[in-house]
């Protein structure tokens, strides 16, 4: 008797190991090598101290929380969940998938923060962003061809703007004048966030 019980409590530890998950190990497995949406990344929350990775696989998000001395959960699953740049709307299974909540998550550089409401109510929840420190400066190290692109036409829709408005102050093209009056429009128009 002794022995199956010792069998199944080392099965419960080694469980529980199975799916602990370091920092280093979420950024190796999750985030690593490739550019990421902005809710992306490894989040800390700020009213409970416990910290989480969340990446994409395929058009899903998903939460792991990291080990820690005081937590050793595995995580749980945003589902049907779409958005882009600062909001994100969809549901969350949590509870091993038993309990789904809707979930509107609003992320405004390294801070993200989630609504969350379901049978019993709603809940706020902060989390501030520890890793990448700067997502748009981690993202450019990992521009795709459409980004490319769209950077070029960008470009181009700019400099044809201040061409215009060059002329339109009365400066004919080819000039010196026409040239100082572009290269000031451009610069202004590149610099204002």
């Amino acid at each position: 008797m002794k022995k199956i019980l010792g069998i199944v409590v080392l099965g419960l530890l080694l469980s529980g190991n199975a799916y602990a998950l370091t920092q280093q190990e979420a950024i190796d497995q999750y985030l690593k090598d490739r550019k990421l949406d902005p809710i992306e990344g490894i989040w800390v929350f700020t009213e409970a101290g416990s910290t989480q990775v969340t990446y994409k696989i395929n058009n899903e998000y998903i939460c792991r929380v990291i080990q820690s001395a005081t937590t050793t959960r595995s995580g749980f699953k945003f589902c049907d969940v779409s958005g882009n740049n600062n909001s994100y709307n969809g549901s969350m299974l949590v509870n091993a998938g038993k309990v789904r909540l809707n979930v509107t998550m609003t992320v405004f550089g390294n801070s993200r923060t989630d609504y969350l409401t379901g049978p019993k109510g709603g809940l706020t929840v902060t989390l501030k962003r520890l890793l990448p420190d700067d997502i748009v400066s981690y993202n450019t190290k990992y521009k795709t061809d459409e980004d490319i692109k769209n950077d070029k036409k960008e470009l181009k829709l700019i400099v044809n703007d201040v061409k215009k408005t060059c002329s339109i102050l009365g400066f004919k093209p080819g000039s010196v004048k026409f040239v100082d009056c572009t290269l000031k429009l451009y610069t202004q128009k590149i610099t204002v966030p």
